[in-house]
């Protein structure tokens, strides 16, 4: 009887030993999971520069005003010609929308020179070129020609944003051609998302993957500024997420 129950404990013990091994093993491999793959920190910047490549978008602008003595009663439109604006470069064809001093778009067309509407008797607009900007075309007709003697010109500013219009389709690309696309932003092996919100924190763009659970994930926010096709620059974020 003393043989059996010495016995009987050797194998309890074995039993127990073997659960303690499992449990530890159990334990390392939650600590140190080998399936959870390190994320390289900087590939959220790689995909912020890649996407950035392929969305960004010039936009051109300059300020004229029309000269004091120079008599617009009655005039619906004024015409001037590009090369009295050499500067003002943008793709071709010439996509323009022009403003008031109120900030108002007035109706714009590049045919033939630079045609612009006016706003009342304001003198001063602001001219914008871009392929990004959707035109006003409902134009006047017979337009009062201006020289490069009748109006002064100001500041010529050009600036890089991202494209609202381009977001659109690559939102669209994200949702039915993703890994089409993920080959072109980033190394094989791993996966992104994005969100592009504004400044109040409303999300206007976003792409993202279910994140299988237990993967180390990576996140960076990066302030980028938006053009839309009103010539309107705003500021908001752009949240590059990869695992």
């Amino acid at each position: 009887m003393i043989i059996k129950n010495k016995m009987g404990k050797g194998h309890i013990e074995v039993i127990i030993s073997f659960i303690v091994f499992i449990g530890f093993l159990v334990f390392l491999f939650v600590i140190f999971n080998p399936l959870n793959k390190p994320v390289n920190k900087n590939l959220t910047n790689i995909v912020f520069f890649n996407i950035g490549e392929n969305i960004t978008t010039n936009i051109t602008s300059s300020s004229i005003r029309i000269n004091d003595d120079v008599n617009i009663d009655g005039q619906g439109c004024f015409t001037i010609q590009e090369s009295d604006l050499p500067s003002l470069v943008c793709v071709n064809p010439k996509k323009i929308l022009a403003k008031n001093s109120s900030e108002t778009i007035v109706a714009s067309k590049v045919n033939n020179g630079i045609n612009i509407n006016f706003g009342g008797q304001d003198k001063f607009y602001i001219i914008y070129c871009s392929e990004e900007i959707t035109e006003n075309e409902n134009i006047e007709t017979d337009c009062i020609s201006l020289n490069r003697e009748n109006f002064t010109i100001g500041m010529i500013n050009t600036r890089n944003a991202w494209s609202e219009k381009k977001l659109e389709k690559f939102e669209e690309e994200y949702l039915s051609n993703y890994d089409t696309l993920k080959d072109k932003l980033i190394p094989e092996g791993n996966d992104f998302g994005f969100i592009i919100s504004n400044l109040s924190g409303s999300v206007l763009f976003k792409g993202e993957k279910t994140i299988p659970k237990g993967v180390n994930v990576n996140a960076n926010t990066i302030p980028v500024n938006l053009i839309d096709s009103n010539a309107n620059i705003k500021s908001g974020t752009a949240t590059i997420m990869i695992w």
